[in-house]
This record gives C-alpha cells, structure tokens and sequence, in this order.
C-alpha cells in the first residue's frame, strides 16, 4: 500500500529520561508490539522513524513520552478505522503491561524505576493521520457505491484525486489504471479489493 499512516503516542505521567540506551531499544520494541495488537497490524506493518520494522520512535521529556511509528495501511483500510481501533482505554493497558514489564527486567539495577502510583497516573493519548496528508492512495482498492453520473476518463491518479476535491459529495475516488477511468464516491461507500484498481480520498 502506498497509504501511510503517522501514529503518536503521548505517554504522560511516567519519566523515561533515565532509561538506558537498551532499555529504550526494548521500550521501542515493546511499544511497536503494543501498537500491533490494539491496531490488529502484524509488526512488520509499523516503522519507525529510520524505517526500522517493527519499533517506534521515542522522544523523552520530564513526565511526557512521545512514541511515533509510521504504518503501512494495508488494502481496503482507512484512517478512520485504524483511529476507531486506538483506543485510549486499550493502549494505556497495553503501555502499563509494556512498562511493568520493562521495570521487572529493570530490577536491582542502576537507573530507571516506574513507581505503582505513577503506572496509576498513565495517561496514553494517540493521534493518527496520512502522510503525506493529500496523497493517501490505498493500492488494489475500490469504493463503491458509485456517484451517480461521475464516471470520468483521466490522465492519472492525481487527476482523479483533483476531480474529487472538487466535486462537492465526493469523499473517495477509484481510479483504474488499464482503463483511466475515475469513479467518485461519497462519503458512505465501502471499499473492496480490486487488483486493477487504486483509491483514496
């Protein structure tokens, strides 16, 4: 899929400054697992900054954590869906059973320690959006229903993406590109797989 997703993840609540390097590489680790299961990805789906699979980025600050990993959406999926699925509820047992975790192999040594009133305190705020934000094409998908009377012959993608920012109703397009034919959709329309087919918003 040529849809990418930014996930953050805002971990408040808990002072990661003291990890150590290690500790942050199994953090990531554990993160980008905790990721997978409340967005039913497989790891290799989720990247981090340096396009490394399967962990997420850490920017550490007093009190404040912030996780972000890019995710490859695979066919037929949206943005809405994957942000219906990240829950805050879920993320945050998630990120407790992670941190819980990473303190017991933390034990008797120097460094970082996460107290039980601090792991109370945690708070998890995701946020996701498409990147690059205007180009979130979803590779061997179709929309449909169809708008009525908008079957259109185009050059390329791009235009078809075009014609639907300026149809008023339209929330998807489907462009084929045997065919160049661009089909517009509003925003009810479910999406399918279709090999010759490649959607968006």
């Amino acid at each position: 899929s040529l849809c990418i997703a930014e996930v953050r993840l805002q971990i408040i609540g808990v002072n990661m400054e003291l990890l150590a390097a290690t500790q942050r590489a199994n953090l990531s680790r554990m993160l980008a697992k905790d990721l997978s299961e409340a967005a039913d990805l497989p790891m290799t789906r989720i990247h981090d900054s340096a396009g490394g699979a399967g962990r997420v980025t850490l920017e550490v600050a007093a009190g404040s954590t912030l996780a972000f990993a890019f995710i490859d959406m695979p066919p037929g999926s949206t943005l809405a869906s994957l942000t219906d699925r990240l829950s805050p509820r879920l993320l945050r047992q998630h990120v407790t059973t992670s941190l819980t975790a990473l303190r017991a192999a933390s034990a008797n040594k120097d460094g970082w320690e996460v107290g039980d009133q601090a792991l109370e305190r945690l708070a998890v705020v995701p946020e996701a959006e498409a990147l690059p934000g205007a180009q979130c094409y979803l590779l061997g998908t179709r929309y449909e229903p169809n708008m009525v009377g908008e079957q259109l012959l185009v050059h390329n993608l791009t235009d078809c993406q075009g014609r639907c920012a300026q149809t008023p109703q339209c929330a998807h397009f489907t462009f084929f590109r045997d065919s160049h034919r661009c089909l517009l959709q509003e925003v009810f329309a479910s999406a399918f797989r279709d090999a010759n087919a490649t959607a968006g918003p």
